[in-house]
């Protein structure tokens, strides 16, 4: 069962902290989820705590999990909580880990999920955004482009987007599932975490190696486990070294 990290800081330009993040972790296999709700729309927070509660509660009566079942669950809360956030929008990434190693991540919109084994975190999903409107790779130069702020694909109650699936290799790999306000804004263009605009979360499972010195997480988080939850709770909200 892997060690989980969380953390989280609100953005200066931000009025509240709209990221949130939610692990569920089951014998058979665990679940990972970060949601970045976008600053339009009175309830935006609501829509990112919803979303990663929905999933998390609905994948955790199952023993077995596919991607294709968790792309028809998210499908699923979509319908059911689309006429709760008429006004809102948001990008997420989640993570779906096996017992026998086999891994699957998820993105839609500007989160992303990547590995870390000894260097720095190489992202593995793709980003949408009108910056790379064709679906290229998003490079470094497309950070500075204004048109990186617009989605192409993301939760909207209009219509459900699904999210890419990417194969991963999960041997060896510590895996971290990030906000562009992490990601982005901190690690390629280098602000400092006073003086980031955006809201910032990363999410880590296996260790806490790269995070060294990033802002302790709040209350947007969730866990859930069907195996010794006080163990595992204990480790999960210890404080990095």
């Amino acid at each position: 069962m892997s060690v989980a990290r969380w953390r989280s800081r609100k953005g200066c330009a931000c009025p509240d902290n709209r990221d949130f993040g939610g692990v569920l972790l089951r014998p058979e296999f665990e679940f990972a989820m970060v949601v970045d709700a976008a600053q339009r729309g009175p309830h935006g927070a609501a829509l990112a705590k919803a979303w990663v509660c929905g999933l998390l509660d609905a994948l955790g009566h199952e023993t077995k999990v596919s991607p294709g079942q968790v792309l028809e669950e998210m499908q699923r809360c979509h319908k059911q909580m689309r006429h709760d956030f008429l006004a809102e929008r948001a990008s997420y990434a989640a993570l779906l880990l096996h017992s026998s190693g086999d891994a699957w991540a998820m993105a839609c919109g500007d989160c992303r999920v990547g590995t870390l084994r000894g260097g720095p975190i190489e992202w593995m999903t793709p980003v949408h955004t009108l910056a790379n409107p064709w679906g290229q790779d998003f490079v470094r130069s497309h950070a500075d482009l204004p048109a990186r702020h617009t989605l192409t694909q993301c939760w909207n109650a209009k219509r459900f987007d699904p999210p890419q699936v990417v194969a991963l290799n999960a041997q060896g790999a510590v895996f971290c599932l990030a906000t562009d306000g992490y990601w982005l804004e901190h690690q390629w263009l280098g602000v400092p975490q006073p003086a980031l605009q955006d809201d910032a979360s990363c999410l880590v499972l296996g260790t806490d190696q790269g995070m060294q010195g990033f802002g302790p997480g709040g209350d947007n988080f969730v866990l859930r486990t069907c195996t010794a939850p006080e163990a595992t709770l204990r480790r999960f909200t210890g404080d990095m070294p």
